[in-house]
């Protein structure tokens, strides 16, 4: 608390009256308890001599100056305007080459369906070509089993037809 000066107890009242009183100030209006014991001397600081009261600086801009200024501000304008017009052109640019990569995905997905398509038909053919191989193998395997079975049974005539059968020989 800036200004607040204690001072030593007088003699002591009995009752010790303490007071709330509010005193306006730029900063806040609160209450500010006060007692016996405290005094409140508020010090400001001198204004000095060279200060203005109430008055406005006004503050001259020589022409020279002024037409710095504007020729600064002109180029700047002229510059952000060049830089504009490049940024659009380029967004341009890049706004056609994403319609044509937009194109050129559709074409790209319409021809990988139709290799899609043309892999399952390649699939079911190659599948079914497996299976009729399959199955001409196991039908030779049986073919080679009755073949085998055949030549044995024509063995065993063979051997049979022989134990029967007279042979003679040195007969003129």
């Amino acid at each position: 608390m800036a200004g607040v000066q204690r001072t030593p107890p007088g003699p002591s009242n009995t009752s010790q009256s303490t007071q709330s009183q509010t005193q306006p100030g730029p900063d806040t209006n609160t209450p500010i308890i006060t007692s016996d014991y405290v005094n409140i001397n508020r010090t400001k600081r001198a204004r000095q001599g060279n200060s203005p009261q109430g008055a406005t600086v006004e503050v001259e801009i020589s022409s020279d100056v002024k037409n710095t200024q504007d020729d600064s501000i002109t180029q700047t304008l002229l510059e952000q305007t060049k830089l504009m017009s490049k940024l659009l052109s380029e967004v341009s640019q890049i706004k056609t080459q994403n319609t044509q990569i937009q194109a050129t995905n559709t074409e790209i997905r319409k021809s990988n369906e139709e290799i899609e398509k043309s892999m399952f038909c390649m699939h079911q053919n190659f599948e079914d070509l497996r299976k009729e191989v399959e199955d001409l193998r196991k039908e030779r395997q049986e073919q080679q089993k009755y073949i085998e079975s055949l030549e044995q049974k024509i063995s065993d005539l063979q051997h049979r037809s022989r134990s029967s059968g007279v042979e003679l020989r040195n007969v003129p």
